[in-house]
């Protein structure tokens, strides 16, 4: 019951991104991350892309819950150098998903990762590597203030889903608003 709910959420997200005007897409993204995050009872879901050279990451689309540390839904950290998750980018190139149980039970050798999850305001996180072709294009944060959130192993492969409809409807965007410009 609960799967087929999720899979109503994407079902439906994935259809109102077909013909969206590209004027729209940003907020549909927006609107889109905090269905996700409502029914996974997370605080905080962000879509992070990496420029085309790789050396940098900017959040493009942010969701958190009202009584989340963030201070809006447009949280946005600037150009963070990926070099930031130097642990974590040889895996999300590899396409791996990464779960971070407990922030407390990062190993030492990657405080920096420590850091970003921090700045988060998160205890723990499901990390998705946002793939087109054989490239990661950026990841999809899913960031939680409680240690056992709702993203259960029935629920991964919809979640990887929402990260593939993510970054269709992404460089769909980034596509059309190159040639209005």
């Amino acid at each position: 019951e609960r799967r087929s709910s999720f899979d109503r959420i994407l079902t439906s997200t994935a259809v109102n991104f077909i013909n969206l005007p590209v004027d729209e897409v940003d907020d549909a993204i927006n609107n889109a991350l905090g269905d996700v995050a409502v029914f996974l009872q997370i605080d905080q879901a962000c879509i992070y892309m990496l420029n085309e050279n790789g050396r940098f990451l900017q959040t493009t689309h942010s969701w958190p819950q009202t009584n989340h540390p963030s201070p809006s839904p447009s949280r946005d950290f600037g150009n963070l150098p990926a070099s930031l998750l130097k642990k974590w980018l040889p895996c999300l190139r590899q396409q791996e998903l990464l779960y971070i149980e407990n922030l407390a039970d990062v190993e030492a050798e990657t405080q920096s990762e420590q850091t970003f999850l921090a700045m988060q305001g998160s205890k723990s996180a499901l990390i998705i590597p946002l793939i087109s072709g054989p490239e990661t294009v950026g990841f999809l944060g899913l960031y939680s203030c409680q240690l056992d959130p709702a993203w259960h192993t029935e629920n991964l492969d919809a979640i990887k889903m929402a990260g593939t409809i993510f970054t269709n409807a992404l460089l769909r965007h980034r596509d059309e608003a190159k040639l209005v410009k």
